[in-house]
């Protein structure tokens, strides 16, 4: 098995979904795939990421554990946001204090005229989470 330190890169487009594996600490390309999105699929777009995923991690022979960084983008979402082709999505915010509560708490976005995302919000305090010894 390789045994070089790599970053995945992963973009899933409305056509292609392409992938990049880089040497972590050189930062040369190390392979580079492409394969068609899976928006047919009954896992959607997800069973695109993991083939190609598993595809380089197998014709490349590196193990997943030298896997130490992986960055996901996608254009579909931008284009949904730009479209107002979006389901309503809820912020969950962490922390311990006011600023934390108003800094995740947004209203209805507006994304292009009459066109908004609905937005739900939940503040959950931090020290809720701490463990006392």
């Amino acid at each position: 098995m390789n045994q070089k330190q790599v970053r995945i890169g992963i973009d899933v487009g409305g056509t292609f979904t392409d992938a990049v594996v880089i040497d972590n600490e050189t930062m040369d390309v190390i392979a580079l795939k492409k394969t068609p999105t899976t928006h047919d699929s009954e896992e959607g777009v997800a069973k695109g990421i993991i083939n190609i995923v598993r595809e380089l991690l197998d014709e490349y022979h590196i193990d997943a554990e030298n896997v130490v960084f992986i960055s996901h983008g996608t254009t579909q979402a931008t284009n949904a946001l730009l479209e107002g082709d979006v389901a309503r999505i809820g912020i969950v915010g962490m922390g311990d204090g006011t600023s934390t509560r108003n800094e995740t708490n947004v209203e209805k976005l507006e994304l292009a005229p009459n066109k908004f995302l609905e937005v739900f919000h939940e503040f959950i305090p931090s020290s809720k989470f701490l463990i006392r010894r």
